[in-house]
């Protein structure tokens, strides 16, 4: 019976190295996928926050978009509006060259007139001032800085 007795001994033995084998093995596959489960669980947090980002985004875009439709709504008012003011202005007569020179003011300088060319345009700038042919014409000292600064834009009349 003794030798009955040490093989049982030796099996229980073998069968518990076996179970602890088993159990530790079990424990470190846990282990592993308690550690898969964490990084998958961080990797979810990091596509709700995306999402959520996300979706901040698009409000934000969906509000910038309604605020350009409503500028392009409003711009396009404008230029309804600036068409119909220049209505009038396209309807005046436009003077032949012919006509605004046989029409066109002068100034004397020194026994001779001068006057703007035709292609002169209807504003310029003089000592930094932005201001109307017309009124520039009017201005004899304004106008001799043009005629003796030889001002392309300024012509002799005969």
């Amino acid at each position: 019976m003794s030798g009955k007795n040490t093989n049982n001994k030796k099996e229980a033995s073998v069968d518990t190295e076996v179970l602890t084998a088993q159990i530790t093995q079990l424990e470190q596959e846990k282990k592993e996928l308690t550690n898969k489960l964490e990084v998958s669980e961080a990797q979810v947090d990091n596509l709700n926050q995306e999402n959520k980002d996300l979706k901040e985004q698009k409000e934000a875009v969906e509000l910038e978009k309604e605020a350009l439709e409503a500028k392009n709504t409003e711009l396009s008012q404008e230029n309804e509006q600036l068409k119909e003011s220049a209505k009038p202005v396209i309807a005046q007569k436009v003077l032949t060259k012919e006509e605004y020179l046989k029409t066109r003011p002068t100034v004397k300088i020194d026994g001779q007139d001068f006057a703007f060319k035709f292609e002169a345009p209807e504003t310029l700038k003089v000592k930094g001032i932005v201001q109307e042919t017309s009124k520039l014409i009017k201005d004899e000292e304004i106008m001799s800085e043009l005629v003796y600064g030889k001002s392309f834009y300024v012509e002799p009349v005969n």
